[in-house]
């Protein structure tokens, strides 16, 4: 106890007063702040949705199947170029693509569907299907 007791009165506070002028405020993010439109975002702000919500939200939502899955991790397929609908999946090869606007390819890693974090090569497993489309 003596020990806590010197280390607290040598502590000296570095507090420093706030600058209200470079307060900001940011309104709670609803759950449309957080889900994929797959009709109307560009595979880049997709991707950099599914960055911005893996820390703190298990990842950026999408609907399918009637389940909420989180997209934790994921990347921009460059070689492929697809004629598919956007949000239509194609999983084949251990990969689980999602085809996106301007026929461009989302290739899912990880995703989290009921609290549990999955590779995408195992989405097969869980009831996904070439063909099927994420709900906006």
């Amino acid at each position: 106890m003596q020990i806590l007791t010197n280390l607290n009165s040598a502590h000296t506070s570095n507090s420093k007063i706030q600058d209200e002028t470079e307060a900001r405020y940011y309104k709670r993010l609803q759950l449309a702040d957080v889900m994929i439109n797959w009709d109307t975002m560009q595979v880049k702000e997709i991707l950099d949705l599914v960055k911005a919500c893996t820390s703190w939200n298990n990842g950026a939502s999408a609907l399918i199947n009637g389940y909420e899955l989180k997209i934790l991790d994921a990347e921009i397929v460059l070689a492929a170029a697809v004629n598919s609908k956007p949000s239509t999946n194609s999983i084949a090869n251990n990969k689980f693509n999602v085809a996106c606007i301007n026929n461009k390819v989302l290739s899912i890693n990880f995703f989290n569907i009921n609290s549990t974090c999955i590779p995408a090569r195992y989405a097969g497993f869980y009831g996904l299907k070439t063909g099927q489309s994420f709900i906006n």
